[in-house]
C-alpha cells in the first residue's frame, strides 16, 4: 500500500512538475507574440502617419498650383500674353494628376501605374506614392478619410470647371472678344473662393490633430498590449490610460 502512495505521489508530483513548464511556457510564448504585435503596430502606426503626412503635403501642392493656375489665368486675362496662358495650364496638371489617381483608386479596377503617373504628376515625391495609394486603399471608407475624399471630389470638380473657363477666356482673347472677359472674370474669382474653401476643409479633416483622434484603434491595441505585457505592478497606470482614450 505505501509503494503504491509513493509512486502515486511520483505521478502527480510528474503531473505538477509538467503542468508548471507548460504554464511557464505558455506565458513566455505569450510574451513573445505581445512583443511582435507592438512592433508591427508600431510599424502601421508610423507607415499610417507618414502616409497622412504626404497627403498633407499634397494638399498643399494641389493649393499653390490651384493658386497659381488662378493668377496666370487673370494674368492673361489682363495682358492678353500668350505664356501666362501656358503656365497656367501647366499649373492645372498638379490637381488634375491627383484627380486621375483618385478616380483610378476609386474604381473597381485600379490601373496602379496610371495611379502612380496621376500622383507623380501631382508632384507628389516618388517614395511616398506606394504608402499614398495603400492608405487610400485600406482607409478610404474611414469616416475620416470618407470625408476628405468626398471635399477632394467636390474640389476636383471645380478644377474642371477651372479648365473649362479658361479655354472660354482663351477662346475669348483669340476672338478679341472683350464683352465677355468682365463675366467670365466674375466666374473665375467666385471659381478661386470655393477651391479656396474646399482645399482649406480638405487640409483640416486630414490634419494630423484629428487624425489622431480618429484613428485610435491602433493606439488602443497597443494599449491593450502593453497592459498584458507591462505585469501586475503598472497595469493600473495603462488601464487609466486605456480607458482614458
Amino acid at each position: 500500500m505505501s509503494n503504491f502512495k509513493r509512486k502515486l505521489k511520483n505521478i502527480l508530483a510528474k503531473r505538477h512538475a509538467l503542468s508548471m513548464r507548460e504554464r511557464i511556457l505558455f506565458i513566455v510564448v505569450l510574451f513573445i507574440l505581445v512583443n511582435l504585435l507592438l512592433l508591427g503596430l508600431g510599424h502601421l502606426q508610423s507607415d499610417t502617419m507618414d502616409s497622412v503626412r504626404s497627403y498633407v503635403r499634397g494638399e498643399g501642392l494641389y493649393a499653390k498650383a490651384q493658386k497659381d493656375a488662378v493668377i496666370y489665368l487673370q494674368n492673361y486675362i489682363r495682358t492678353g500674353n500668350q505664356a501666362d496662358y501656358t503656365l497656367y495650364l501647366e499649373s492645372l496638371k498638379v490637381p488634375l494628376g491627383d484627380r486621375a489617381a483618385r478616380m483610378q483608386l476609386q474604381s473597381d479596377n485600379p490601373d496602379f501605374e496610371a495611379t502612380y503617373n496621376g500622383f507623380l504628376a501631382g508632384q507628389n515625391q516618388a517614395e511616398d506614392i506606394p504608402g499614398m495609394i495603400s492608405f487610400f486603399q485600406r482607409f478610404q471608407h474611414f469616416p475620416y478619410m470618407s470625408d476628405a475624399i468626398i471635399i477632394w471630389s467636390k474640389a476636383d470638380e471645380n478644377i474642371i470647371k477651372l479648365q473649362r473657363l479658361g479655354k472660354k477666356i482663351h477662346l475669348a482673347q483669340q476672338n478679341k472678344n472683350t464683352a465677355l472677359i468682365p463675366s467670365l472674370l466674375k466666374d473665375l474669382n467666385k471659381l478661386n473662393s470655393i477651391l479656396t474653401r474646399l482645399v482649406y476643409q480638405f487640409s483640416q479633416v486630414l490634419s494630423e490633430g484629428k487624425m489622431g483622434k480618429e484613428c485610435t484603434n491602433v493606439d488602443r491595441i497597443r494599449d491593450v498590449c502593453l497592459y498584458v505585457n507591462s505585469g501586475p505592478d503598472h497595469q493600473p497606470s495603462y488601464y487609466k490610460r486605456y480607458c482614458a482614450n
